[in-house]
Formats: C-alpha cells, structure tokens, sequence
C-alpha cells in the first residue's frame, strides 16, 4: 500500500482517467462526497483529475513535491486523503516494479446512483446528521435562488493574497510567454465563433428550464445539438426551451436529442424560417467588416448573403432558385456539418452553393459536401471569402491541367468538360457561355493548346 511506503519529495507518479472528455459534477462532489473525504481529499481528488486530462494524450511522470507545493499537504496528509478517495472510488491506486505509483481517477457517482448506494448514503447521514443530510440531498442539482438585494461581500484576489504591484504592471517574462501561447492555441471553435454573430444565452435557457420537470442535467448535456439546432435556424432562448420540454423523455424527465431535432424541422424546417432581425442586423455588421472589394458584384452579393443567413434557409433558397426542393437527406448533411463544429455556417452555406449552383448537381450529396469539407478544414478555410478563393484556386488547377490521355482498352474515352461558371476570361473573371460555335479568342487559345501538344510529342 501506498501508505507503507517511504514517500519522499522525489517519488514519482501519473495519473490517468479514462473519463477525461466528460466534464465534473462539481454538485454532487461538494454536496454528497466532500462531507465523507474532507477538504484535503477533495483538493486532492480536483488536483489529480486536472493533472489526468493535461496528460490524457500523453504519459507524463510527476513528483510527489508537485502536490505538496501545490495544495500545501504534507506527505502524511496527501495518503491520508488518497486512502478516502480510494474509500469512496474516486482513485484507485497501482505501484509499479520502477516504484512507480499510478492514480487512475475515476467520475463520482450521480447523484441518483450516490443516493441509491446504501453504504454511502448511510455514512453521509451518520456523519452529518439528519437535518444537514436533507439540506445537502434538497441541494444536489437544485436550482439556486439568489437573494433579492443582496451585497456582494466576497474577497478579491489582492484582499486575500499579497502581490507586488510591480509585477503585475510587468508581468515576468515566464508569465507573457505562456499568456501568448493561449492565445494563439486557444482558438473559438467553428460553433462558438458563429455564436459571437449570433449569440444565444445558454444560462438562460436553463435558467427557464428550472422550474419545469425537465433534468436540468441532460440539458447541459445536450449543449452541442441545442447550439447547432439554435445555428440552423436561429431559434431563440424562450422557443427553444418551448422545443425542449416538448422533446422531454416522460420516463426519464431527460432531453431526447432526436426527437428534439424532429421537432424543431417541423416547426422551422423547409419554408417555414425567415431570417430573424437580430441574426439580419449581426450579419450586416460582419458584412460591413469584410473586405470584399477583390470580388465581383455577384460574389460579393453571395458571400453578404452568405453571411447572414442560416445554414437550412440559405440552402432552402438555393433549392427553390433552381426550382427543386431541400430533401430530409439534404437537411441531415447540414445539419451534421453544423454539429461537428469544424466549419462556421458561412463557409457551409458557400459549400452548399459549391455544389448545387458551381457543379450543377441536383442535390447536396454526404459523400462529396465531407468531401469538400474536409478539404476546406485542412487549409483552415474560415470565412466566406476564403471558401469563395478556395473554389478559385481549385478552378485554376483545373484550368491549368494538362489533358491526360486514358488508354481503355478500347473503350470510349469520357473527356471531362469543365462547368460554364469556371471557364475565364483574360481578367481572370468568369465569362459568359452560350450553346453557340466557339468565339475568335477561344478558337485561338484553342490553337495555341494543340501547338504547344505538337511540340511537346
């Protein structure tokens, strides 16, 4: 055991945990398990499951001086609040032959399944009492009720701990170095840089939700589809909750996400959306921010509209135009490019007018819209502008492609045709096709083309 070991400073550990993509239920660890482990415990428990995820794609060895100066425990203190985390199934605890010691930290348990735990429930009551007991299981997941006019009277940061002004008006050069780095790696997501136009307050939606039968738990869980579905079609906070409680599980009181997306197709689907003002007037704004004077007319019209309409509206749009109609198919490809989180809705509303206008093709096909996707997400394509230069350059390569002959075994050669909207004229600029006879300019480039297929034979 970890505890008949003669730990020193230098003893070394890692941590793992097989959870670390979920998030913590900070309610039910202060509320059900803190009273069992005691504060060292659980600012051990936090410090460990921080230290997992840092190194979840890594296998990093830590010294035990890294938690004594971190939480201020001595070694004695540290087993002691390891041996209750291992108590209570929080951390599990391995040693290796190299004396190695290995923390997997486990999730905590529900609150359901805590309360439904005979062993753990009676510990709790015996060690806090009745009355304290149903305040704690009242609290767990509860909504709190903040009281009206109440002061504010918490310490700040310099209240409690002493820093001389000198280093904060000149951080040291350790400090600006790590702030630079986060800002560089710690980009928005495709999602969360569309909320920005197009905000929506998750804390409030919740907030509506409270009262009503719904687990607020499943909710939050739900965040990523609610967000997208929010994209999509711009649903407000007081509609989507309305979707909510109508998409709720009655067995369980969760949120069913597929029914939810039901729902909200029903109601905002095919020809039933207008783009909102508020979604208008962001969009305008990011419009008028663009620089879009290296475009033509018509691309800059299409990239305006682009940028302030939803994902479903604008492909809804595109549809009718050619005078078709946005198939259930069609609407699950959006909508998984919008819930994946890899390209914002401007760029996917360009892919959309890639495929169905550019190409021509009667419907947005999975297979080509990942395609491309994939393509655009690769070379960090994140506005419209750039999806629109992406198209070009990809045009040009076409152009540019000397023609390869196939060799079939004597069947006929199929001769790929380029689409009338990439064809250019000397301006680099798209030019007008007919079904008529070539024109002077096309006949001599032509002619030039089979010159230079001569000389190079």
């Amino acid at each position: 055991m970890l505890s008949e070991e003669k730990l020193s400073p230098d003893s070394r550990f890692v941590a793992s945990n097989q959870n670390g993509n979920q998030e913590l239920n900070l309610s039910v660890l202060t509320n059900l398990y803190l009273p069992l482990i005691g504060a060292n415990a659980f600012s051990l428990y936090t410090f460990l499951f921080g230290v997992a995820r840092s190194d979840q794609h890594t296998y990093r060895v830590h010294s035990f001086y890294e938690i004594q100066s971190s939480l201020s425990l001595s070694l004695e203190s540290i087993q002691t609040a390891r041996r209750k985390l291992e108590a209570v199934d929080l951390m599990a605890t391995f040693k290796t032959n190299e004396s190695l010691f290995e923390f997997s930290v486990q999730l905590p348990l529900s609150s359901v399944e805590f309360l439904k735990t005979d062993l753990l429930t009676t510990l709790l009551l015996g060690t806090v009492g009745e009355r304290t007991f149903k305040q704690l299981v009242g609290r767990v997941d509860a909504p709190r009720e903040q009281a009206k006019q109440a002061e504010n009277i918490s310490a700040s940061l310099l209240d409690v701990f002493s820093v001389p002004k000198s280093v904060i008006d000149q951080p040291s050069a350790e400090v600006a170095s790590v702030k630079n780095q986060q800002i560089t790696t710690n980009k928005l997501s495709a999602n969360q840089q569309d909320l920005k136009e197009h905000p929506f307050d998750f804390d409030l939606l919740l907030e509506m939700l409270r009262t009503s039968f719904v687990d607020i738990e499943s909710v939050k869980a739900a965040y990523n589809p609610i967000i997208a579905e929010h994209l999509l079609y711009d649903i407000d906070e007081i509609n989507m909750s309305k979707l909510i409680l109508k998409a709720v599980d009655l067995k369980t009181n969760q949120v069913d996400t597929k029914r939810l997306s039901v729902l909200v197709a029903d109601k905002y689907g095919i020809g039933k959306r207008q783009t909102s003002s508020r979604v208008a007037q962001a969009s305008s704004s990011q419009a008028s921010k663009t620089d879009l004077s290296g475009f033509d007319s018509q691309i800059q019209q299409i990239i305006t509209i682009a940028q302030k309409t939803a994902p479903i509206a604008f492909l809804n749009q595109i549809k009718k135009q050619k005078g078709g109609f946005v198939s259930s198919n069609e609407q699950r490809v959006i909508r998984d490019l919008v819930t994946r989180d890899i390209l914002p809705a401007e760029v996917i509303n360009i892919l959309s007018y890639y495929v169905l206008v550019n190409l021509g093709n009667a419907t947005l096909n999975k297979a080509l819209a990942e395609t491309i996707a994939n393509d655009w997400t690769q070379h960090k394509v994140n506005t419209a502008p750039e999806a629109i230069k992406a198209i070009e350059s990809r045009n040009e390569a076409k152009v540019n492609q000397k023609p390869q002959v196939r060799r079939n075994n004597g069947r006929h050669t199929v001769k790929e045709t380029l689409p009338d909207w990439a064809k250019r004229n000397k301006d680099n600029k798209p030019q007008a096709t007919t079904k008529t006879a070539l024109t002077p300019e096309q006949e001599k480039l032509l002619d030039e083309k089979l010159k230079n297929l001569k000389k190079e034979k």
